[in-house]
């Protein structure tokens, strides 16, 4: 008869998947440090499949990769507001977030400013920040291919954009309402 290992070990943690229950604490933190040491003896080959990975998918979905240092010379830019992480209010970080998210360049930034007169796309107020508009339809989620880049618009019109669901059948009822 074959002996079953005991509770605390990565073995056991397979066991409890396999049977469908869930794990107990002592063989989660067993199968968490067996991960977390075949991860660390093998970071190379890790990191290497992450990154054929991350360019699979970014192929298929027919991107090209933005070289961040070519749009932005100063894109790891510790020095200017002393940290690796964004920051808020930094002029820096928001050109390095905007790059990595809507792939919008400084430049292209400025321009879309300047085309809308420092102003939301749809209040017109000039006393808000900016936000990147982007169609959820192209892109689900946060990050954009720049392609399907909007407008700019203030925080309040763009969270009520999006919880329309960029639906302009919804909008127009709102609207209706409103005007009853």
């Amino acid at each position: 008869m074959r002996s079953v290992a005991p509770c605390g070990t990565y073995a056991a943690h397979n066991r409890h998947v396999r049977n469908g229950e869930k794990p107990c604490d002592p063989c989660r933190t067993a199968a968490n440090t067996y991960q977390r040491e075949k991860r660390a003896k093998n970071r190379e080959a890790h990191n290497a499949r992450d990154r054929a990975a991350y360019r699979r998918r970014r192929d298929a979905a027919g991107l090209k990769p933005v070289q961040y240092r070519d749009l932005m010379p100063n894109a790891i830019h510790a020095g200017r507001c002393g940290t690796y992480n964004y920051t808020r209010g930094c002029p820096g970080c928001a050109d390095v977030r905007r790059a990595r998210m809507y792939r919008l360049d400084p430049h292209e930034w400025q321009a879309m400013v300047a085309a809308q007169g420092g102003g939301c796309a749809i209040c017109g107020r000039t006393d808000k920040s900016l936000h990147v508009d982007h169609d959820h339809r192209c892109c689900p989620g946060d990050k954009s291919c720049g392609k399907c880049v909007r407008k700019l618009l203030c925080g309040n019109c763009n969270r009520g954009i999006g919880l329309f669901g960029d639906s302009p059948e919804l909008m127009e009822a709102a609207a209706a309402y409103l005007r009853s």
